[in-house]
């Protein structure tokens, strides 16, 4: 099943969210190195990709760890965490839509 990317994040996820001590954390133990998303947001919470993060590109490196390594080598308490900070991300992903979309309305009614 094919997934356009611009539609992750135009929904909210619901249920409990991490903390971002909790999400960054998660991060460090699982990222592909100094130049990985998950790097990029681990040490510093912000990424080489621009101004606003590139939440996709996190996203992305989450779900090639749970495809690539999922083949009966994580255990249930790493896919938990995965799945958590993938949740995080979907969640900041969509707070950050919310307010660029908020920024665009705004602009476009106030010339």
């Amino acid at each position: 099943m094919a997934v356009l990317l611009g539609s992750i994040g135009t929904r909210k996820p619901t249920g409990t969210i991490i903390s971002l001590v909790k999400a960054r954390e998660i991060a460090y133990n699982w990222h592909g190195g100094q130049w990985s998303p998950l790097y990029s947001f681990a040490s510093s919470y912000k990424s080489s990709q621009g101004e606003r993060f590139a939440w996709l590109s996190v996203i992305g490196e989450i779900e090639d760890i749970l495809l690539d390594k999922g083949k009966g080598k994580l255990t249930p308490k790493d896919k938990k965490d995965l799945n958590a900070l993938k949740k995080y991300m979907l969640y900041k992903r969509y707070e950050e839509r919310k307010e660029f979309f908020k920024e665009i309305k705004s602009r476009k009614y106030n010339k």
